[in-house]
């Protein structure tokens, strides 16, 4: 999870936020901006100025591990402002264990913070809990908990909708008191998504566990006395963790500048798009300085990377992408959307190296000119470039910056730490702006590297170390994101993969969670296929939205309520527990990959032949809306429908994923995935979609999006009349005498019941109802050998004397027959689970009707067994699957909820027909 540094009008953070903060970047009245301040020193963050004394908080999970938060405003305060700070410690990739061969270490610096008294409980200031001497609570319990308004476990808590996850730290507000005896405290989460209020209430405190305090005494005296701390303090994103102080020359020569701030702020109000405030020109202002730094090269830096110097300034990525001159290349959208195989884009750095270690920009000791030369071939309409990087004091270098921000977002560079200066003598000699005899104390009194080494801060071995620019690595985490966890021993367990989750898990059912902007949701929870023995995930079909409410609802965003009659809605909401939620993805099978309320597939291995694998249905049908002429069918969406549709394909999935060998199968299209110029079809090429759990978020979410599910599901609806309206032929012998009929099949099958049997039937294994007339169910006499006498169709259109389409009007008692005969070639095909789907289909019929069914089987109703006795028996007796050793592996008593369905508000009895022409009859 990520969050903004400050508190920032837009509280999510997607491209149009992160287009605001970069504004912001570049319209602090004081100068700093990336990655070159306007005093021509190299200057590795940005300033932000957002009213005063803002509070400032974490922008991702990390540690705290040195500040200065000197509470004397005299001692903190240099000619250039407020000299406090903090440094977290993080790790890349998100999710990798600190430490581990894949992690890499970089730091977030937030400086120029307030001086402030250290008070309050504990020392503590009220708002900033990281810094108590008291112990914390920890989330214990593997479900998380939910704080309650009073300490008798009553009521929501305030703001306490949102679940407090496991691993959350608490920060105890009261004592305990004890109520209905259990132990309860008040409490409030450490960290919080919405700046403006964290939620508090009462937990359970036997869901926690006490923690160490987070910081010593020893800690807090050293800050008090101005001092650098080594630290180890766990934060959050939203977590509070100072107030932003203020920066800003206090000179004389000042007014030098205010022509040129005129300008500068004309500038940023055009970029904006709205008015910047005008501060009076580079005085001292409310100000946080933001920065993040690396030994290393990461967040994509150094990947297929072009070497910096003079083969950095051929415009080309570190990436390998082309670099756009906007800050985007051919690689990204530069808006955060995906690229490549739908992993979303790391940023295309350029990388700069200064040589010197003097903290000033010359051109003539690192390649960056040369960079901005290029840069201004790119975009000529920027200001003569010489300005730029020039030892002069050119007045229209600020207003440069405020035109080549876009520019600079992605530059690396490496140049030595502004706190790390070990001879601030000599910089100052080199500064074009800069005398020692005025700068040199607020120079020093800035520094605090050398004092972090010496407390015990780990740091990059050399203070030369590369910069980013902040608000490009906020965008980078949100690319990375999200992230997932399994719950083990109530500890989130990172997990990237499959193999990830399986190494950890400890058997079936445990929830993996999908951790991602401004989202945390289950994801699934593990499964084995008892048939192959593969794992994966699957979904829990009690989730909500699921396809009953979806369609029975009054009203349902992004579902097409024109697509289908009042009748096929209560068909295709019958089908709610066999098919999936609104977000239900399954990887546990021979499919891949299942997602969406109808379960479209990645597509199964192909038993024929192991080096291959079907052709799958998400696939086909995301081509078929996209490509519907390479279809051969009617379109299902207009021109526009469509681009809006490509759009929400691109925006969660990426835009390197296309689709081949497209082809209408058994009625509906199917087609191979395609990334790049790889066609997709073989066994090991498809298992990326069930081990990467990237594939199956992606497109869980994509269906949350109505832009996307409401296209898929248009085009899925139409399956039930794709299947009913096929023309069959077929004979029937009545007396001896043959009679060719061709009906469409819904002639035979009118009733929702037998349609809903048939449609759930075709979606998990086709074949035999695309082309019943080839299959046993629908034309071959039963044996006389089977325990049970089966039939088919057309021998029971024989025993009732049909010889034409036109004597095709069956009567409510002949369907029912056909009914019980569905249910019997259902059990005899290879679909998965027949007996359990067809419960869990008769869920939705009345139980009248499900007895009579019963009964139509050939059993009796006793004279003293109930109703549900009687279903059960029939059920057990006829409906059921066994395991090897004898034992009821399913049935479809359980399917059907074991008789206590009616309880569930989910389970209406809405497939009514042949019930209905009963009672009327």
């Amino acid at each position: 999870m990520i969050s903004f540094p400050l508190d920032i009008a837009e509280p999510e953070v997607d491209s149009e936020a992160l287009e605001s903060l970069y504004n912001l970047s570049v319209a602090a009245p004081t100068g700093g901006m990336y990655p070159v301040g306007a005093n021509g020193l190299w200057h590795g963050g940005v300033h932000l100025s957002l009213g005063e004394t803002p509070p400032v908080y974490a922008c991702t999970s990390g540690r705290i591990v040195a500040a200065r938060l000197d509470p004397d405003p005299e001692r903190a305060t240099c000619e250039y402002g407020h000299t406090n700070f903090l440094l977290t410690k993080h790790t890349w990739p998100p999710g990798a264990a600190p430490g581990s061969e894949e992690a890499t270490p970089y730091f977030v610096v937030y400086a120029h913070l307030l001086p402030t008294a250290l008070e309050g409980p504990a020392q503590t200031p009220a708002n900033v809990p990281w810094l108590s001497t008291e112990p914390h609570l920890r989330v214990t319990d593997g479900s998380g908990l939910r704080l309650r308004e009073e300490p008798d476990g009553s009521g929501l808590g305030e703001g306490a909708s949102a679940r407090v996850v496991p691993g959350q730290r608490l920060v105890p507000l009261s004592v305990p008191v004890s109520a209905g005896g259990t132990q309860w405290q008040e409490v409030r989460p450490l960290g919080s998504l919405d700046y403006s209020f964290v939620p508090t209430g009462y937990a359970d405190l036997d869901k926690t566990e006490e923690t160490e305090p987070p910081v010593t005494e020893a800690a807090v005296d050293t800050l008090r006395q101005g001092n650098v701390a080594a630290l180890d303090v766990p934060v959050e994103p939203g977590t509070m963790l100072w107030s932003g102080g203020e920066f800003g020359l206090e000179f004389d020569w000042a007014d030098a500048f205010e022509d040129m701030m005129d300008e500068a702020i004309a500038n940023a109000r055009e970029l904006m798009g709205s008015d910047v405030p005008h501060p009076e020109p580079i005085e001292r202002a409310p100000t946080v300085h933001w920065e993040v730094f690396s030994g290393e090269k990461i967040f994509g830096l150094g990947e297929e990377e072009v070497s910096s110097g003079n083969a950095s300034s051929n415009g080309t990525s570190s990436n390998g992408a082309s670099s756009n001159g906007d800050g985007s290349s051919d690689g990204e959208s530069g808006n955060g959307e995906a690229a490549s195989d739908g992993q979303p884009a790391l940023p295309p750095w350029t990388a700069v190296e200064d040589s010197a270690s003097d903290l000033v920009c010359d051109p003539k000791e690192s390649e960056a000119s040369a960079l901005i030369d290029q840069k201004r071939e790119e975009a000529p309409d920027l200001p003569d470039p010489d300005a730029y990087l020039s030892k002069s004091l050119d007045e229209k270098k600020t207003v440069h910056f405020l035109e080549t921000g876009k520019t600079l977002r992605t530059y690396a560079v490496k140049h030595v730490s502004e706190w790390g200066i070990k001879d601030v003598e000599s910089v100052l000699e080199k500064s074009p702006r800069h005398s020692k005899e005025e700068h040199l104390d607020p120079f020093e009194a800035l520094q605090w590297w050398g004092e972090a080494e010496d407390a015990g801060v780990e740091l990059p071995d050399s203070r030369k170390v590369w910069h980013y620019h902040p608000v490009t690595v906020l965008k980078a985490l949100a690319a990375t994101h999200p992230w997932f966890y399994l719950e083990n021993d109530g500890e989130p367990q990172p997990v990237r993969t499959n193999e990830e989750v399986w190494a950890h898990a400890g058997g079936d059912g445990q929830n993996v969670y999908v951790e991602g902007i401004d989202e945390t949701w289950k994801l699934g929870y593990t499964q084995t296929y008892p048939p192959t023995g593969t794992r994966g995930l699957a979904h829990n079909p009690d989730e909500s939205p699921n396809l009953y409410e979806m369609l029975m609802a009054e009203e349902a965003d992004g579902i097409p309520r024109d697509a289908f009659s009042e009748f096929e809605r209560r068909v295709w909401a019958s089908l709610s527990y066999i098919e999936g939620t609104l977000a239900a993805i399954n990887t546990f099978d021979s499919a891949y990959l299942s997602v969406g309320p109808l379960q479209k597939t990645a597509g199964a291995k192909d038993p024929f032949d192991e080096t291959n694998t079907y052709k799958g249905e998400l696939f086909g049908a995301i081509d078929c809306l996209l490509n519907p002429s390479e279809y051969d069918g009617e379109a299902v969406l207009s021109d526009s429908e469509r681009e809006t549709f490509e759009d929400a394909l691109r925006r969660h999935i990426g835009d390197k994923l296309s689709f081949a060998d497209g082809e209408f199968q058994s009625g509906v299209p199917k087609a191979h995935p395609k990334i790049g110029d790889t066609v997709l079809s073989a066994p090991g090429q498809k298992e990326r979609f069930r081990n990467e759990l990237k594939w199956p978020y992606r497109f869980a979410k994509a269906y949350k999006d109505p832009e996307f599910r409401e296209p898929m599901l248009r085009l899925g609806f139409k399956r039930l009349d794709t299947v009913m309206s096929q023309e069959i032929s077929f004979t029937v012998t009545v007396d001896g005498t043959d009679h060719e009929i061709t009906v469409e099949l819904d002639d035979l099958f009118s009733r929702d019941l037998s349609q809903a049997l048939l449609l759930g039937w075709h979606i998990n294994y086709p074949a035999p109802v695309w082309e019943p007339e080839n299959s046993e169910w629908f034309r071959t006499a039963p044996d006389p050998e089977d325990d049970i006498q089966k039939s088919s169709v057309v021998q029971k259109l024989s025993e009732w004397e049909i010889t034409s389409a036109e004597d095709l009007r069956l009567t409510r008692d002949q369907e029912l027959r056909l009914v019980v005969l569905l249910l019997r070639a259902r059990m005899d095909s290879p679909m998965t689970d027949p007996a359990g789907r067809a419960g869990k289909i008769l869920r939705y019929a009345p139980n009248d009707l499900v007895e009579e069914i019963v009964e139509t089987m050939g059993f009796t109703r006793g004279e003293t067994e109930s109703q549900m006795d009687f279903i059960e028996r029939g059920f057990k007796a006829e409906l059921y699957e066994e395991e090897d050793n004898g034992d009821v592996k399913t049935s479809a008593w359980a399917g059907w909820n074991e008789g206590e369905r009616p309880e569930d508000p989910n389970q209406d009895a809405i497939l009514t027909d042949l019930w209905e022409e009963s009672r009327s009859a």
